[in-house]
């Protein structure tokens, strides 16, 4: 059974689990079955963060790709998506990155009360993650292991954090 509390960004949950966290690669996945498009961050114990809101990361203060990367590609429309990665600035970005953060580990999380948080990392690059809607009943990001998960959610206006074990929902 899953569990639904008032959001706290004062000692949460999953800034306490990323912490020590090591990043094995970040992709881009289109036609996700939990939600169209999203961004994943698979770290090297298996577990993964999912992200459905707006993704960008840094390095030396400087941005060097953000999720909307995708949509920049040469045969833009404002009428239609990409159907795969080629030939986007996600796809070019995303080669160089992932060699950057491949093996480093999430040495600092900072979550402020929107939601927003912030992955600093062992090196010179930090992760953000900006809640980009008011929306219900929406995952903003969805951290999970083979057993438990952890979602940050809105009902009604406010944000909730819903988590639970797997064996639970069986």
């Amino acid at each position: 059974m899953h569990k639904v509390e008032k959001f706290s960004h004062k000692d949460d949950l999953l800034s306490r689990v990323l912490v020590k966290k090591q990043i094995s690669f970040i992709n881009y996945m289109i036609n996700h079955p939990i939600e169209e498009n999203c961004m994943a961050l698979k770290f090297s114990d298996e577990s993964e963060l999912l992200v459905y809101a707006i993704l960008r990361i840094k390095e030396n203060n400087r941005i060097v790709l953000c999720s909307s990367d995708y949509y920049l590609h040469k045969d833009y429309t404002p009428y239609e998506n990409p159907t795969s990665l080629e030939d986007t600035r996600m796809y070019y970005s995303l080669a160089d990155i992932n060699k950057k953060v491949k093996g480093r580990t999430i040495r600092k999380v900072i979550l402020n009360e929107q939601g927003d948080l912030v992955m600093c990392l062992d090196n010179s690059m930090q992760i953000q993650i900006f809640i980009d809607s008011i929306e219900n009943e929406i995952d903003y990001y969805y951290f999970y292991t083979n057993k438990t998960y952890y979602a940050l959610h809105r009902v009604e206006g406010k944000l909730v954090r819903v988590y639970g074990d797997f064996e639970d929902e069986r």
